[in-house]
């Protein structure tokens, strides 16, 4: 029994995978933490490139985040719905996506880490996402990586 898992998700493709995987797993998971990061670094590189259109790159940063939190929250229910059955918890929340991963990972005291091979950039030419690969080498968890299907 593995008992509580948490499941990283950027609500991309590769994570739909993801939750078929973990869906098969319903007799030794009792809890689903399911996370979401918004990412700092596509904040920061978002507000930066836009902020020259007049508005201050503060007001621009702040209602960037809100944006992103809200649609956040609109995917978790979804993903609750998906995982009907399980008990799950969501967290959303900001900072560097791989260390908001492994942060959560030890305060929730997962039994293993779950998450897509491929986020939202989903380049073909890369075996790894950056994220995933980051959470494997750091992760004091076990690591259970979803693949996405590759075409050649």
């Amino acid at each position: 029994m593995l008992g509580k898992i948490l499941f990283a998700t950027d609500f991309s493709e590769c994570c739909s995978k993801a939750v078929e995987f973990i869906k098969k797993m319903k007799e030794s998971v009792n809890e689903i933490v399911v996370l979401h990061v918004i990412d700092e670094k596509e904040i920061r590189t978002v507000a930066t490139n836009i902020a020259w259109i007049g508005e201050s790159l503060k007001d621009f940063e702040e209602d960037l985040r809100k944006k992103m939190r809200t649609k956040a929250e609109e995917e978790m229910d979804r993903l609750r719905e998906q995982l009907e059955g399980f008990e799950v918890k969501t967290i959303v929340t900001e900072g560097y996506v791989a260390e908001k991963i492994i942060e959560v990972s030890e305060s929730e005291d997962v039994a293993l880490i779950v998450m897509g091979s491929h986020g939202k950039s989903n380049l073909k030419e890369i075996l790894l996402g950056s994220v995933s690969e980051s959470v494997i080498k750091r992760a004091r968890k076990p690591v259970a990586i979803v693949r996405r299907e590759y075409e050649l």
